[in-house]
């Protein structure tokens, strides 16, 4: 059954959740896991392929941008963003950023979400949270401050 872990943040800049949500990448990625970031839209999923360019600083953390439905993508694309179905070799680690659910998300071992206090973001998680738990997933919370992002 799919893990879920929700990582709170004490704080609501989006800057931080997409810095926060590199960080969780970069381990994931060392740890050799495949990893499908889903984002709300085509500006989001820019926004964190930004900063994937950068993190850590003066380095890179290697991914795709899907930019359509049909995820066109390479065999070897250990991390992809997109705001559309994830590709097919894509069922390891799903971050969730968008405010919709992916359909498909229960087909990953892993699904983690960055938690701003941002109302928007708080409301539509608190929703998720009641849906998985209503479906005994296990949930895992992690409670941040902002030193530790």
């Amino acid at each position: 059954m799919t893990r879920i872990d929700f990582y709170i943040l004490s704080s609501s800049p989006a800057e931080q959740r997409i810095q926060v949500t590199c960080k969780i990448v970069q381990k994931a990625f060392r740890a050799g896991h495949n990893i499908y970031i889903h984002c709300d839209d085509p500006s989001m999923a820019s926004t964190v392929d930004e900063h994937l360019w950068q993190y850590p600083p003066y380095r890179f953390i290697p991914h795709t941008v899907y930019t359509n439905q049909q995820n066109e993508s390479n065999q070897h694309d250990r991390i992809g963003i997109g705001c559309h179905e994830a590709p097919d070799q894509h069922h390891d680690v799903l971050v969730l950023l968008s405010h919709d659910m992916l359909p498909s998300f229960s087909r990953f071992e892993r699904v983690i979400e960055v938690v701003s206090q941002a109302p928007d973001v708080l409301e539509t998680t608190r929703k998720r949270y009641h849906f998985y738990q209503q479906r005994h997933y296990p949930l895992h919370t992690h409670k941040l401050t902002t030193n530790s992002a």
